[in-house]
């Protein structure tokens, strides 16, 4: 798993926009509660950005209505591999 990089942007729009699909994990945080959770995009799980986004605030407890610009977002990527792979 690569760093986690604070994502920044000025409307939900722009942050649906900057997804990755297929590339991107994301961490979302909001305040003081330490409400927190993560999916990495090629989970399978979600697969549009918009529905991607509310499973993750329902899974972080983060109300469906909050202001993603009241939550912080964060961006990784992960290097997938199978241990087959390095028995050759």
């Amino acid at each position: 798993m690569s760093t986690p990089k604070r994502l920044l942007f000025e409307h939900h729009a722009e942050l649906i926009a900057r997804l990755r699909p297929g590339v991107d994990g994301i961490i979302l945080e909001q305040g003081e509660e330490d409400k927190r959770a993560t999916f990495f995009r090629r989970s399978g799980r979600v697969a549009d950005p918009e529905h991607f986004i509310a499973h993750l605030k329902r899974k972080a407890g983060i109300a469906p209505d909050t202001d993603l610009r009241r939550c912080r977002v964060k961006r990784y990527t992960v290097l997938k591999w199978r241990e087959a792979e390095f028995r050759q």
